[in-house]
């Protein structure tokens, strides 16, 4: 292997090793998954704590630096401007395909497993007087990547309240009834639900008060029973009923 191949090499393994422990808008950091298919955890805890992708990433970018340095710099003679460069173009040739290919794994999923939950700006609030609902509020954003309707019911989860054995929060309708939502083929579309049009059951009650915050999952259930669970840190969530 002549020295040129290894500086380009070199410069290949820093820009993968950097890549690896980026997250993206349609996955985890890439190297969680390399890691977890070796039996190796990516995080201290249940993707809480330390993130040890970062740190055995950061081991192998150091090693790319000294190898960059040897082969591309002093053997290879390539300036440190055009290896920055290069390093830039092949991250965005490293995500573009990266997203490229979530993307079609999730317009050709079947079902409601076509549908991607967007989390930036989800919220939901809810406060009680006297033990009755008095205030509700759930701010979501979906999007079909299917090329058919999509017609399902909502229901709000999180790993806290799975903590304390309490009920996922279902989306009703105002006389108690299930709610149904719809998104038409290809559509992108913001839930803002309010307590005008829509109640509750599940989740945390109060005598006095009430709970606000981030929207973690999503539960979406089909009028034949199949359900998917949407997370804030997942594009593709995964089927619970089939």
């Amino acid at each position: 292997m002549n020295n040129r191949i290894k500086a380009y090499l070199s410069i290949w393994l820093m820009a993968t090793t950097l890549f690896l422990s980026m997250d993206s808008k349609y996955s985890r950091a890439l190297g969680d998954y390399v890691l977890e298919f070796l039996g190796i955890r990516s995080w201290t805890g249940d993707y809480t704590g330390l993130h040890l992708t970062v740190i055995y990433c950061g081991v192998l970018f150091c090693i790319s630096i000294l190898l960059v340095k040897k082969y591309a710099v002093n053997q290879g003679e390539i300036k440190t401007r055009k290896i920055f460069i290069i390093v830039i173009v092949l991250l965005i040739c490293f995500s573009f395909i990266t997203n490229t290919t979530a993307q079609y794994i999730k317009r050709n999923s079947e079902g409601l497993s076509a549908i991607a939950y967007e989390y930036e700006d989800s919220e939901i609030t809810y406060n009680y007087s006297e033990s009755k609902l008095k205030e509700f509020e759930a701010i979501f954003t979906l999007r079909n990547y299917a090329e058919e309707r999509q017609i399902f019911s909502v229901s709000i989860d999180s790993r806290w309240l799975r903590k304390d054995d309490i009920d996922k929060i279902s989306i009703l309708n105002s006389d108690g009834t299930l709610a149904l939502f719809i998104l038409e083929a290809g559509e992108s579309k913001t839930f803002s639900l309010s307590h005008d049009k829509y109640t509750i059951s599940g989740g945390r009650t109060f005598r006095d008060g009430g709970s606000s915050g981030d929207i973690q999952e999503l539960i979406l259930s089909s009028y034949d029973g199949k359900s998917v669970k949407l997370l804030d840190d997942s594009f593709h969530g995964f089927v619970i009923s089939k």
